[in-house]
């Protein structure tokens, strides 16, 4: 936080994070079940039918809910009107693109953005695979 001139205070925090998925723990199965066959208590390494080894992700990914880059800002500028003291404030917020799903999840599908030369500079020709 800092008070840049007299009334005008400004405030900022953001967050670089590069995580990757290092270790593959076991989750123990606590029930079973059509979807998930393992016995109880051994770790889960089938849903549906379909492998799953790690539910935490797969190995060099990046984990679930793990944006690379967050930040935010935010300024705030009191005044004095008369008898009342007002404020006016804005703020902006960050959070970039991350997954809801871990890599292994099975069905996940991986959203792949490809630049291409266009004379609006915009980001075209999505593509979404199946992992």
């Amino acid at each position: 936080m800092a008070r840049v001139t007299d009334g005008l205070t400004v405030q900022g925090s953001g967050s670089w994070n590069h995580a990757e998925q290092s270790n593959a723990p076991c989750l123990r199965s606590n029930i079973v079940s059509a979807g998930n066959p393992t016995p109880i208590g051994a770790c889960i390494t089938q849903i549906k039918g379909v492998p799953y080894s790690n539910p935490y992700g797969a190995l060099g990914t990046s984990p679930a809910y793990s944006p690379p880059l967050m930040f935010n800002m935010r300024a705030r500028y009191d005044f004095t009107a008369g008898a009342y003291h007002p404020f006016a404030w804005v703020g902006a917020s960050h959070i970039a693109s991350m997954s809801n799903q871990p890599a292994s999840f099975p069905g996940r599908q991986q959203s792949v953005t490809e630049s291409s030369d266009h004379d609006d500079g915009a980001l075209h020709d999505t593509r979404i695979h199946d992992l």
